[in-house]
């Protein structure tokens, strides 16, 4: 009889900490799921995120996963955010020494003089 209680309560406890145990694990699994979001990629972009994969791991010897190499390459993108933002401008800001000169060349001197009153009377009346 003492033994049987001895089962019963080591049985209970073990149902106790497997029940906690499960518990835990589902409330890590919610967080996880949480964290971890799906990015559809195109499958050209995807080939060059594997073979950058591979090449790393030819070159350094370590083994990294997609996900470390994406998020080292977020990492670099939002380090340099301003030209990251400005290559998906339609023209490239601020212009090159070439586009200067060539907008340069096409004005011509009207031989009057014009101050910030004259183009404020001229634009607004």
């Amino acid at each position: 009889m003492i033994f049987g209680v001895e089962l019963y309560s080591t049985t209970a406890s073990y149902r106790s900490n497997w029940t906690d145990l499960v518990e835990s694990f589902t409330q890590l699994h919610t967080v996880l799921k949480i964290m971890t979001t799906a990015v559809k990629v195109e499958a050209a972009a995807k080939s060059r995120l594997e073979e950058l994969q591979a090449e790393i791991r030819l070159r350094t010897g370590q083994k990294i996963t997609q996900q470390e190499l994406l998020t080292r390459l977020i990492d670099d993108a939002y380090a340099s955010r301003p030209e990251v933002i400005d290559s998906f401008r339609e023209s490239p800001v601020p212009l090159s020494e070439s586009e200067k000169a060539a907008m340069q060349q096409g004005r011509i001197s009207s031989g009057v003089a014009t101050d910030e009153t004259d183009i404020d009377d001229i634009l607004y009346g």
